[in-house]
């Protein structure tokens, strides 16, 4: 067996579970009031959806309180390790501004995740079957405006949402991709040579994955798939990132064909303190911006 160094995808989790400080343990209570932007009252209830297998995807809708009708949706899809947890001060500012917001666990996606499933059996494209059911499903929802539907994705997610949104083009209105992990197959390309070398299960510090995680975009080249979303689209990305180079970024500006590149300074992989604050305020605007 190939011994692996505890790079990249490992790094990245772990700078989300320290330096980003986004994976937070939380009481996933069914129903409660929290505190938004500028005195604004969230409602934050549990819901959760089943795929065909009858696995549950578990998750939380941010909404304001007193707000009724049909709402614009943003979706947050989390990283790699990490937990719905990671988009909660996104979805709090959406709901602030009168979205509802949506964040999940997908299937296998960490030890700590709420939903069902092994990380075992994770991969990017079981995270994009995720992805997708759930718009699916709130699409039905009475209380989501289904023209205004849009993706936000961190990190492996930001690759897992600009996938989705290649798949389902005009279902979605427009996506937000933070740090975007579109080194993941280069990165797996490295480890190992040949797929046929991939074990059966690989350690990532403290995430074991299963060959699936490898299999199931070997032969991807995420490049020449993501353009074919044609909607608006919004980047962030840290200049000092080591563990996705923004040149991947700056790769996936050029190929779609209406997107805008935003370049944090010296960040690093994970915003904090004032580069949080100012990635939150762009999505926010983004996004309002984009309404149809």
């Amino acid at each position: 067996m190939k011994k692996l160094k505890i790079t990249g995808i490992a790094l990245i989790a772990a700078a989300l579970l320290t330096g980003g400080g986004y994976l937070v343990l939380k009481n996933l209570n069914p129903r409660q009031r929290v505190k938004g932007e500028n005195g604004a009252q969230i409602v934050v209830e549990a819901l959760s959806y089943y795929n065909s297998s009858g696995q549950k995807i578990s998750g939380r809708i941010y909404r304001q309180e007193g707000i009724s009708g049909k709402l614009p949706l943003a979706v947050f899809c989390h990283g790699f390790g990490s937990t719905m947890h990671s988009g909660d001060d996104f979805c709090k500012a959406l709901a602030s501004r009168g979205w509802a917001a949506y964040a999940f666990d997908f299937r296998g996606g960490s030890r700590n995740s709420t939903s069902d499933g092994s990380t075992l059996d994770m991969s990017v494209m079981t995270e994009v079957e995720d992805a997708t059911l759930v718009l699916k499903k709130l699409g039905k929802e009475k209380f989501i405006d289904r023209k205004n539907v849009f993706l936000i994705g961190q990190s492996q997610g930001g690759e897992v949402a600009a996938l989705t949104a290649a798949d389902l083009k005009k279902d979605v209105s427009g996506l937000v991709l933070i740090f975007p992990a579109f080194v993941i197959q280069d990165d797996n390309h490295k480890k190992y040579s040949r797929l046929k070398d991939v074990p059966d299960s690989t350690s990532y510090g403290f995430i074991t994955v299963g060959k699936p995680y490898f299999k199931d975009t070997w032969k991807l080249d995420p490049f020449k798939k993501i353009g074919k979303y044609k909607g608006p689209v919004l980047i962030m990305h840290g200049t000092d990132d080591q563990l996705v180079p923004i040149s991947y970024s700056r790769k996936a500006a050029a190929t779609y064909s209406n997107a805008r590149l935003e370049t944090f300074e010296g960040a690093g992989h994970g915003f904090t303190g004032t580069d949080r604050s100012r990635a939150i305020s762009l999505a926010t605007d983004f996004l309002d911006n984009n309404i149809h």
